[in-house]
């Protein structure tokens, strides 16, 4: 699981945050439910998020709302994926 790293656990714990934002605080239980998909499914290598995210998103009624946390869940994946090969290149 992703979360095994600092950078790791921030990228889920924002993710987290922002799925709660749209379900409310019911999204804390639904959260640990799709951890626990993770780790039955073993989900690994770069689809590891995308499954995460799309399980989180089967819990939003709303297909704007479901839609918006998509996008924004997946921007967040990439812009974590955009810093850490800036701070790559900066090791090379």
């Amino acid at each position: 699981m992703i979360a095994k790293t600092p950078t790791g656990r921030q990228l889920l714990a924002t993710i987290d945050a922002q799925f709660i934002d749209i379900v409310g605080p019911i999204g804390q239980l639904l959260k640990e439910d799709a951890k626990l998909l993770w780790r039955q499914k073993q989900w690994n290598g770069p689809s590891a998020l995308r499954n995460y995210i799309k399980a989180l998103a089967a819990n939003i009624d709303s297909k704007t709302d479901r839609e918006r946390f998509i996008q924004q869940s997946s921007q967040t994946v990439m812009d974590a994926a955009a810093n850490h090969n800036k701070s790559m290149k900066g090791r090379l």
